[in-house]
């Protein structure tokens, strides 16, 4: 057995074990949980999505071990472990953006002060991590500039290394996304006065706008503007829900067959952020979002919570590898891939440990401050 398809295996038997575990949290602790509380496929496969990532960086963390680069081995299947995930969050937070776009308000100092409460607070934890540990690891110091130039690039979500520290593999290079995810927040002036010109008149739509081009303009200059369709791509879902609803209603056996096909198809066959995979993501986006789910997979529990960790977990398993690997250096890299995959499962335990903390303890508190939670029925945490 290759160690792709061990990887696979092992990945799906571990998503199965940690989904039935959740399964059997008490009630209790549930609650804790908004996503039980919602109806939508979307939180089941946020958990997918995460766990995904975190598969495809692990077995990218063993090339950095063992050739001292981050980097993928040329097979479809394994590099789209993370750009299908990546592709779909996308998707995601597109989908979720054009439904609010559709008010014919928008109460931006609230979203925008909502999105940084549940970007930023995890994000600059991360950041303190690469600092504790570029000490701890008997670093040169750094003049005060250096230092200045790189809290500057962490803050703009742009260049995490630390001068002679590699700390990419630390975030398991997972934070570049957030560029582009505040590159389509900020573009969202411009998209709601092109849905409704009439408001151009209101003096805050224009303002906003204003502020947010010069941002647009350094985000679009450092990020790959292709990927921006991924976002826009999502309107369809939210202007054709009607239809692809009917389509899952009418002929729902064979939908459900033909959309585990695509799946398989995007996963195996396509390459990383071509514009095929990419429309093909979209269009599979399109009917998971109006109902499709697996045969009742995404409806589970278990899946739903880890949805909810999503974000913890996509952003600090890298810091969960780096710890195991290079700090406390738990396995021989000596020994072959095969053994090296069979790890996987008791580091997964720990990513997801660590995910519930980051959540309870640095998440949770600011999405549950009254200003976050004004508007909880209609946000799913992208």
């Amino acid at each position: 057995m290759s160690a792709t398809v061990l990887l696979a295996v092992v990945f799906v038997l571990s998503l199965t074990l940690v989904t039935w575990l959740l399964n059997q949290l008490p009630q209790r602790m549930i609650v804790g949980f908004d996503a039980t509380q919602r109806h939508s496929p979307l939180d089941g496969i946020r958990g997918i999505l995460a766990l995904s990532v975190f598969t495809h960086h692990f077995f990218k963390n063993y090339f950095f071990q063992t050739t001292g680069r981050w980097q993928s081995p040329n097979i479809d299947f394994f590099t789209n472990l993370g750009s299908v995930p990546v592709s779909l969050f996308f998707l995601i937070t597109g989908y979720l953006f054009f439904g609010k776009l559709k008010q014919p308000r928008m109460d931006w100092q609230y979203l925008y002060r909502s999105r940084l409460q549940r970007i930023v607070p995890l994000y600059l934890f991360l950041g303190i991590c690469i600092v504790a540990i570029y000490f701890t690891q008997q670093h040169p110091p750094l003049p005060l500039s250096e230092w200045q130039q790189w809290t500057l690039r962490w803050l703009s979500f742009n260049n995490q290394s630390l001068k002679d520290f590699y700390a990419w593999p630390l975030v398991a290079g997972a934070a570049w996304t957030l560029l582009y995810e505040w590159g389509f927040y900020f573009s969202l002036p411009l998209l709601f006065l092109l849905a409704h010109p009439k408001q151009l008149s209101q003096w805050q739509n224009i303002a906003m706008l204003m502020i947010s081009l010069p941002v647009l303009y350094y985000v679009f200059t450092h990020t790959t503007l292709k990927l921006y369709w991924l976002f826009l791509l999502a309107f369809f879902a939210v202007w054709l829900q009607d239809f692809f609803k009917n389509l899952l209603a009418k002929f729902p056996a064979v939908f459900a067959i033909a959309l585990c096909l695509l799946t398989l198809f995007i996963l195996f066959k396509t390459s990383a952020y071509s514009y095929g995979q990419m429309l093909l993501c979209g269009l599979l986006f399109c009917f998971i979002a109006n109902g499709f789910t697996y045969f009742g997979v995404l409806y589970q529990q278990g899946l739903k919570v880890l949805g909810e960790l999503s974000y913890s977990l996509y952003l600090t398993h890298g810091l969960v590898m780096y710890v195991w690997f290079n700090l406390l250096h738990l396995h021989d890299f000596s020994q072959s891939i095969t053994a090296y995959v069979w790890t996987y499962p008791l580091v997964l335990v720990f990513v997801v440990m660590f995910a519930v903390i980051g959540y309870n303890y640095i998440e949770k508190p600011l999405m549950h401050r009254p200003n976050y939670r004004r508007d909880a029925t209609t946000v799913l945490q992208s």
